[in-house]
């Protein structure tokens, strides 16, 4: 069975909400299981959750969008990870992430951009969600992508 975890912190339970939505997507797929891994509001995955990491199939990321960036508390997981990276543990994991913020715009780009970078330094090998962009006004703000 492929395994993958959520990897994500959610500062006031909007982007835990979207975490279990990919769960639930995940979780749709034959022979797919995921786990939710939450960073809690010191930045801290349990030490045996976060070891638990090396042997999922693949990893998604998710933080809120604050001050154009990802919050501090999953920057702190991330900069916890070198530990992994340096032993190549994260290499060749699907990776992907998801963001949020209070407004349509919110330079939730910059977090998605930062999750690529992370799944980069590991040697992830990066998923989009191949939707096609909203292109035109009529779209409005409700489009997925």
């Amino acid at each position: 069975m492929t395994s993958v975890a959520i990897i994500y912190f959610s500062g006031y339970g909007h982007t835990r909400k979207q975490a279990e939505a990919v769960k639930r997507g995940v979780e749709g797929v034959p022979g797919v299981s995921a786990v939710m891994a939450e960073i809690d509001a010191s930045g801290n995955l349990p030490e045996d959750v976060f070891a638990s990491l090396a042997g999922v199939d693949a990893m998604i990321y998710g933080s809120p969008t604050y001050m154009g960036g990802p919050a501090w508390q999953f920057k702190k997981f991330a900069d916890a990870s070198s530990k992994p990276w340096f032993g190549g543990a994260w290499k060749n994991k699907i990776a992907g992430g998801f963001t949020n913020s209070a407004t349509t715009n919110g330079d939730k780009f910059s977090t998605i951009q930062y999750f690529v970078t992370l799944a980069m330094q590991h040697g992830q090998i990066w998923a989009g969600t191949a939707l096609m962009p909203a292109n035109k006004k009529e779209h409005g703000p409700n489009d997925v992508n």
